[in-house]
Order: structure tokens, then sequence, then C-alpha cells
């Protein structure tokens, strides 16, 4: 006789929302109208190409990142962080530290195979589990202000949550380190590009003394140079992040739409201490902005393929959606979004500091429909065993 279990009704149904959210948005759910569905659909299909509001954002640091970098007190407290490239980039009182991560060991695929195999089945202690190498980088303003002031900007609507903290970090579009050097502003901010990654512009005022600009490189660096293009290569053995070929142009074109770069620049590299070359000179007594774009990757090669995307769908009986997914093999995030698609918070299974993980090996997970409480299973984790949120 067939029988039927509520394990495999459950699974059957989750299958099938999945499947209906993804052949038709506007049909979602019932509860839902079709402006609502088609609000949400747009946001998770990518318009706004921001799925867990990390590739457009900068986060607040409220003891996720912790207080300092261990390894480097020098660089003070930690401010802000970047999550687009799937581990942070730390902004610190002091400058930037850049962290690269390399995943190696088997796929996600070939390590289920290996714990179903009948036959020649391993025991949890022998099956092969993921290798992470981490490697740091740091940047420094040498002899920077003494009285420079950080000011974030562009408050977002959602906010984010991590490992067992209880505390929520928002999120802003812009930060500025005012007044950096004397005369001289640095501002972080995002562009209307596709490319994952953020720009920063010094906004260097009349007759401001651009000499002072210096960046002091250290830490786990493997490499420093400028390619055939004139950006700015910062390697370690773990990843590569890049500095494009700074645009300057002079400050009061700021609000055009198009800004020429009508002041040549580039890269000018000393050691370990990167300045700013300005070989036809320019006209000092009008401001000019210098404007480098930065992108990097990890190599996040096992499993990061899921970096940024949907892997399940769930709602609860408000219309409220919810999202799993994103990760690099350690990093495995859950959205809730409103009825109208916008971003209402995150949770991030991964701490950075201390070392902390929970997804892994994406365990399963199931939305309390009534009250919208969300439980998260680990997975399969050959040491850490199991654990339910």
């Amino acid at each position: 006789m067939f029988t039927v279990t509520y394990s495999t009704i459950r699974k059957s149904i989750q299958f099938l929302l999945l499947l209906i959210f993804v052949l038709s948005a506007d049909n979602l759910f019932a509860q839902a109208s079709n402006q609502e569905a088609e609000a949400v659909s747009r946001y998770i299909k990518g318009d706004k190409k921001d799925l867990y509001g990390t590739t457009r954002r900068f986060i607040e640091n409220v003891g996720q990142y912790g207080e300092n970098y261990p390894a480097y007190p020098e660089m003070g407290k930690i401010l802000y962080a970047y999550e687009g490239f799937g581990i942070p980039v730390l902004f610190t009182e002091k400058g930037v530290i850049y962290l690269h991560r390399k995943v190696v060991g088997p796929t996600l695929t070939e390590m289920e195979k290996e714990e179903r195999r009948k036959h020649k089945k391993k025991s949890e202690e022998e099956i092969e589990e993921l290798k992470v190498v981490d490697r740091t980088i740091t940047m420094s303003w040498l002899e920077k202000s003494a009285n420079t002031e950080v000011i974030a900007e562009g408050l977002t609507e959602e906010y984010h949550t991590y490992g067992f903290s209880s505390a929520k970090a928002r999120a802003y579009t812009k930060i500025t380190y005012k007044n950096l050097y004397d005369g001289i502003d640095l501002v972080y901010s995002f562009t209307n590009k596709d490319s994952i990654g953020y720009e920063y512009s010094l906004i260097v005022k009349p007759n401001a003394d651009i000499s002072k600009l210096k960046m002091s490189f250290a830490g786990q660096l493997k490499r420093l140079k400028r390619d055939a293009n004139g950006n700015l290569i910062i390697k370690s053995v773990s990843g590569v992040t890049i500095e494009s070929l700074p645009i300057t142009y002079y400050s009061d074109k700021l609000n055009s739409s198009n800004p020429i770069a009508d002041v040549k620049s580039s890269f000018s590299l000393k050691g370990k201490t990167v300045s700013f070359d300005f070989p036809d000179n320019f006209d000092k007594s009008r401001g000019i902005t210098i404007d480098p774009f930065v992108s990097g990757t990890s190599n996040l090669t096992s499993p990061g393929t899921n970096a940024g995307k949907a892997k399940d769908v769930d709602y609860d009986y408000a219309g409220n959606v919810y999202v799993t997914g994103g990760g690099d093999g350690s990093v495995y995030k859950l959205a809730k979004f409103d009825q109208n698609g916008v971003l209402q918070w995150t949770f991030s299974g991964v701490l950075t500091i201390p070392a902390w993980t929970f997804g892994t090996y994406y365990g399963g997970w199931v939305v309390e429909k009534n009250t919208g409480n969300v439980y998260l299973g680990q997975g399969f984790s050959p040491s850490g065993g199991h654990r339910v949120i």
C-alpha cells in the first residue's frame, strides 16, 4: 500500500509554490493582488539588481564585524562594510581593510553523492570539507587629518541582522570622510552601472595640496601593480581587488550627466605607497574630483556560483515573501520583502569576526504562515552537526 507522509506533502507543496513563482509571478499566492505580486516579481527578478541588499549598500557595524580587526588594530574602529564581493570590505577610521577568501574543496553535489553512497559511504570524520583560505590587505591614508568626520547618508528602508546578534544594522548608499585632508573630502558611493562594486571620489577644493593624497598598503599583499590599462591591481593569494584608472574632471562639472575627464591622471606607485599623478598639470584654482571604481573578486570557486541568487522562495499569509540563497559556501542569506516588493530585512548566517557559519551546506527552512516566523536548519556539516535557528 502506498503511504503519503506529511513530509512528502510539504515538499510537494513547496516545490509547487516555487514552480508557480518562477513561471507566473502574477499568481504567486492567492492572498496578494496582481499588482503586489508584480512588484515582488520585479524586485526579485533583478530590476534593482540587489536581491539581498548588499551590492549597492554600505552596512553599519553594530558588532557583527568586531570593534577592531584583531590582526591590524592600528587601522582603528570598523565603521561600515561593503558585502557585495561575498566577503566584506571594511571601512575604518584610518582607511580600508580588504578581505579576500579562497574556497577549495568538493562541490555540494559531490559531497551529497559521497554521503549517499550505500556501499562505500565515508564516516562524517572522513568526508572532505571545504577548505577556506583567508587573506587580509590594509590600505591607510598616510598622514590624514586628525579632524576627519565620517558621515553616512542615503539611509535605506531595510535592516540587516547577523548570527546570534540581535542588533539591527542599518544600510546607506553614501559614506563621506569629511576633511580627509585639509580641503579634500572622500566620498564612497555607487554608480548606475551594472558592475558590482563601488566608487570613491576624492573631492579636491581649489588650491588644496593634492600631493598629500597617499595610500599605504600593507598586510598579506602578494602584488601591487598597474596593469596595461592603468588600473591598480591589489592581489593576495586568495583574491584580487581592482581600482580602475581614475577619471578626473573639474568639480564645477560634478552635476553634469556625463562629466568629461578633462584632467589627465593616473596612479603613481612607489613600493607599497600609491598616489596620483597629473602629467599635464591642471588649473589648481579650480577644484577637481578624482573618481576610481573599485571592483574585486575572491576565489569563491566552490560553490560561489549562488552569490546574489535566489535558491528558494516562500511566503506567509500576510503576503510577505521570503527568499533564501546567495553565498560562497559559507554565507547563506535570508531576505524578507513586503507585499510591494520592498526589502524589509536580511539575515546573514555568517560572522566574520569571530568566525561562525550557518549555511555552509544549504540546510532546509520553513516559514510559519500565520506568524511569519522562519526556522532555518544548518544542513549536513561533517564537523558541526545540525543546528536549527
